[in-house]
């Protein structure tokens, strides 16, 4: 992972993503078995397995989690399901995510464990509401309702959950894991799994989906990516910083913050509708 230096690259703002250099996706190149079904009929059997899956009261930490968003990806995934998109994201992260808690990696191991499961059990507690008709945040019931319209890019789809999880997820788990300003290098490094995790996410996509997400990551870093070496960040690291500032602001001014982070969400939504318009994703 890079080190915290790369803090610097938190200053490019979020309008890199009206960038013209996305390019149109390829879906002949994926193959047939990949092709998107939308949303899928599950068996009452399959059903019944991914609301066991999304039961965050039985979850054992993270590595737990892990191994249930593989066997997400496997139920939904697998067959095209668009909800698949944003699990199959997260398996990517998490293979980067979990070696760096336990090799010396993290100042506050202890700290960046709790981070991890916190973040990814506002995912799945999300999920769960939507698979048992419960309530999910607006936010994440936006992610469900683009997943279930199949006129919509599985790249727009996935780029509902992660503007979701980062947005607005973030902020409330660095709050709920008494995130303080010591923790500040740490968090920069966490960060780095999401920017390391992109080939892999990008050629999962590809096989699953039949899109090129790599357009839309050159949106979100600087340089060359998918070669011998892993640039700084562009929009992640902004994101981050952002959501950094966000969660300082929820101890001191909650609803000023709040509305903070709505604004910021609904702005990612319109340039993302406004790329897929225009055939970028």
């Amino acid at each position: 992972m890079r080190t915290a230096s790369r803090l610097c690259a938190a200053t490019v703002g979020l309008a890199l993503l009206a960038s013209p250099a996305v390019a149109n996706a390829n879906p002949a190149t994926a193959p047939t078995t990949g092709a998107p079904t939308c949303v899928v009929q599950s068996t009452q059997s399959e059903q019944q397995r991914l609301v066991a899956l999304t039961d965050v009261g039985t979850l054992a930490g993270i590595e737990d989690a892990r191994a249930r968003v593989v066997e997400i990806n496997e139920l939904l995934a697998a067959r095209g399901d668009n909800r698949g998109t944003f699990s199959l994201v997260y398996k990517e992260i998490l293979d980067k995510t979990i070696p760096a808690l336990t090799d010396g990696t993290f100042r506050d191991p202890r700290w960046a464990r709790n981070l991890s499961v916190d973040f990814v059990t506002r995912y799945l507690e999300n999920f769960h509401a939507h698979l048992t008709g419960g309530t999910p945040t607006p936010y994440w019931q936006s992610f469900f309702d683009l997943a279930a319209d199949c006129d919509r890019s599985p790249a727009r789809v996935v780029g509902e959950g992660i503007s979701t999880h980062l947005v607005v997820d973030f902020p409330d788990s660095l709050i709920a894991v008494d995130t303080r300003t010591r923790h500040l290098r740490d968090y920069t490094v966490y960060g780095e799994a999401l920017v390391e995790a992109a080939p892999g996410i990008v050629e999962r996509m590809r096989e699953y989906y039949g899109v090129d997400m790599r357009p839309f990551f050159q949106l979100w870093l600087v340089g060359e990516v998918f070669g011998e070496t892993t640039a700084t960040t562009a929009l992640f690291q902004s994101v981050r910083a952002v959501a950094w500032t966000n969660a300082m602001g929820l101890r001191l001014h909650e609803r000023h913050a709040r509305t903070k982070i709505d604004r910021t969400w609904r702005a990612a939504g319109v340039v993302l509708d406004g790329l897929e318009k225009t055939g970028k994703i």
